[in-house]
């Protein structure tokens, strides 16, 4: 299991292993993990004044750059809501 900080595109992704993160260094909060079997793109947000991770998507039906735009849409509502919609 890594945690590192890099831009997230293609090639990261595709490097990832089981229990790894990638945290985005163009947009804070935004990364992708993978688990056993799936890799998903999340945000890290505050709601109720505790952490949550917030999945955007999976990879496959979504590009790094779209669960860019996706998370980057997220964040920019959780800061007018208390509790935003994914």
């Amino acid at each position: 299991m890594a945690t590192r900080h890099e831009k997230i595109g293609l090639q990261s992704v595709a490097r990832l292993q089981p229990g790894d993160t990638i945290w985005d260094t163009d947009l804070k909060r935004f990364g992708v993990r993978r688990r056993v079997n799936r890799i998903s793109y999340c945000v890290k947000a505050q709601i109720d004044r505790r952490q949550k991770w917030i999945t955007i998507g999976r990879n496959g039906p979504m590009t790094p750059a779209e669960a860019r735009t996706a998370a980057r849409s997220f964040l920019g509502r959780s800061r007018s809501r208390s509790r935003p919609n994914p």
